[in-house]
This record gives C-alpha cells, structure tokens and sequence, in this order.
C-alpha cells in the first residue's frame, strides 16, 4: 500500500495479525465485504482469501472484475489442479465459455486439467457444442481462428498417441471427420499462402 495513502496505518496494523484466528478471519470477511461495496474488487478478493474463502474470491474475480484467468491462478494456487473449487469453475464456466465461442484450444485445456484426456482429444476435431452444453445458447459454428487454426492438427498429433487415455479418445473419431478435419487444415495452410 502507498505511503501516501490514508489507510496505510490501519491496513498494515490488520494485516500483521495472525489469519489463522477466528476474530481475525471474521474481521477479514467483514473487510472483505466493506470493501466489496466500496467497489474495490481486488482487495476484496485478497480479503476473502485471508479469511480463507476461496470461493468467494474467485467468485469476485469471476462477476465483478470479470477475470477469468485471475480466478483460474487463484484456484489453482491455493488448492492445486485436483481442487473443487478449480473444477467446479472449469466445468461450469470455462467449458461453456469454450463452446460458445468455438474456442478449441481453452476447451482442450479444461479437459485435460479435468483429466477427461480422452474428450481433450475429441474437442480438437468434433463440434465443441456436442461435448458441452454451451448453456442453454443456441448451438453455432463458430468462424474464428481458434476454431480452425491450422496449429491444432500439431497438438492433435501430439496428444493423440500421448496415453491410452487419449488414445481412446481419438479412436471414437471416426475417420471422416479426421480427414475433414485435416483437409480443413489443408485449405487454411493453402489461404495463408
């Protein structure tokens, strides 16, 4: 916090209490809302995580700064990628997100922090909106270049022969749609020049 700022004293002086108490959590939650409705999202977040609310910070992250990756770090730097919090925010946000917007690359990501490998390797070649509901949104093919970026036929190759997990996945595609797939590629290669 500044020097100049008037609230540095008291910040500090709260600050170098001991979180792991309860008077101190509950203070810090109280904080943390104070400062919510003074529309100070950042430190009301790093509050909430004083008090040891995860959610509620990521939560903050997600409505009022609309920062999904901040919210992503957080989760995953306080409970790991095996956490709740990390995989309720992947499948409830970041998988639909992906779908609406036909984003290939940020749905293969979320299945394979998920540990669904197998539907990792699927969303590069199939519809993303036949692997997740994209919400209740009408269903749209989406013409951006993270859906048909010539570097996904690299990491579907990659992926591909990785683990018998992916494995399985890629058999369940049949070979029409891997050669649309790569002949789609083809002709983006081609319009490149």
């Amino acid at each position: 916090m500044a020097a100049w700022n008037r609230e540095q004293a008291s910040t500090q002086r709260l600050l170098s209490n001991n979180f792991q108490e309860a008077r101190w959590k509950t203070a810090a939650l109280k904080n943390a809302y104070a400062l919510l409705g003074k529309r100070r999202f950042e430190y009301a977040a790093a509050f909430f995580l004083l008090a040891g609310n995860l959610q509620d910070a990521v939560n903050v992250c997600l409505h009022q700064m609309r920062d999904l990756q901040l919210a992503v770090a957080i989760a995953r730097v306080y409970e790991g990628d095996d956490g709740l919090v990390l995989r309720t925010l992947l499948e409830d946000k970041v998988l639909p997100q992906a779908a609406l917007e036909g984003n290939r690359w940020l749905a293969t990501w979320a299945f394979w922090l998920l540990g669904k490998r197998a539907m990792a390797v699927q969303s590069l070649i199939m519809p993303l909106t036949t692997l997740v509901d994209a919400g209740g949104m009408p269903k749209m093919q989406a013409r951006s270049y993270l859906a048909n970026d010539p570097a996904l036929v690299v990491l579907y190759k990659q992926l591909r022969g990785k683990s018998l997990q992916t494995l399985k996945g890629a058999s369940s595609i049949t070979p029409k749609a891997e050669w649309d797939f790569v002949i789609q590629n083809a002709r983006l290669y081609e319009r490149m020049g």
